[in-house]
C-alpha cells in the first residue's frame, strides 16, 4: 500500500490471475482501505474472478453510493438476474434502484424489464424500464411497449414508448400505432419518429399520408 500505482496493478493482477488465497487477500484489503480508487479496482477483480458473492455483499451492504453503484453495475456485468431481481425487490431506495435497471440492461434481463414495465408504481423507475425495453429490443419487449401503449393514458409514458420502439428501429410497430392513433398530437409525435428513420415501411407510410 505505500505505492497507490503498484497496489492498483497488484490488485488487477490478482483477480485475474490469483486463485483463493489471492482473492481471500483481496477481500481484506478490500476491508481495511479507505481508498475507493482500490475498492473499485478489487470489486472489478471479484468480478473478473466470477466472485459474485462477494460483489453481491458490497452492492447489499456497501456504504459509500459510488461503490455500491459499482457493485451493482458489475452485478448486471457477471449476468446475475435472479441477484439483481432480489435487490430490486427489497431495496426502497430510488437510486439504487436505478442503477439496478441499468444493470439489468447490460444483463439481458427483458423478463424482469418487462415486468417492472408493467407493473412498478414509481413513476420515474416505470419510465426508465419503459426507455430499457427500446435499448433491449426483441420481440417481449415490443410485445409489451405496444400493450403499454394500448393500455397506458399518460401521455408522458405513451411519449416514452414511442421513443423506445424509434430506438429499437422497430418502424412496424411505428406504423401500427400512427394508423390507430386518434389524438393528433400523439400521432404527429409517432410521424416524427418515422420521419427520421431509413426504414422502407417508414418511408412507405410517408408517402402514403402525402397521398
Amino acid at each position: 500500500g505505500s505505492n497507490p500505482d503498484l497496489q492498483l496493478r497488484a490488485t488487477q493482477y490478482l483477480g485475474v490471475h490469483g486463485g483463493p488465497e489471492a482473492r481471500a487477500l483481496l477481500a481484506e484489503v478490500y476491508a481495511t482501505t479507505t481508498d475507493v480508487d482500490v475498492k473499485r479496482r478489487i470489486l472489478r477483480a471479484f468480478a473478473q474472478a466470477g466472485e459474485k458473492d462477494r460483489v453481491l455483499a458490497a452492492a447489499q451492504t456497501e456504504q459509500n453510493p459510488e461503490l455500491r453503484a459499482e457493485a451493482v453495475r458489475q452485478l448486471g456485468q457477471m449476468g446475475a438476474n435472479d441477484e439483481l431481481w432480489q435487490m430490486y425487490q427489497k431495496d426502497t431506495s430510488v437510486d439504487v434502484r436505478r442503477q439496478i435497471l441499468s444493470a439489468m440492461q447490460v444483463s439481458g434481463n427483458t423478463t424482469r424489464m418487462v415486468e417492472i414495465a408493467r407493473t412498478e408504481k414509481d413513476p420515474d423507475l416505470r419510465l426508465r424500464a419503459v426507455r430499457n425495453l427500446g435499448v433491449m429490443g426483441g420481440k417481449a419487449a415490443a410485445d409489451t411497449l405496444l400493450e403499454i401503449y394500448a393500455n397506458e393514458k399518460d401521455p408522458a409514458i405513451r411519449r416514452t414508448v414511442i421513443n423506445s420502439l424509434f430506438t429499437s428501429d422497430n418502424a412496424t410497430a411505428l406504423v401500427a400505432l400512427a394508423r390507430k392513433e386518434q389524438d393528433m398530437a400523439m400521432k404527429t409525435e409517432i410521424v416524427k419518429r418515422l420521419s427520421n428513420m431509413d426504414n422502407k415501411e417508414a418511408q412507405a407510410y410517408m408517402l402514403e399520408l402525402l397521398k
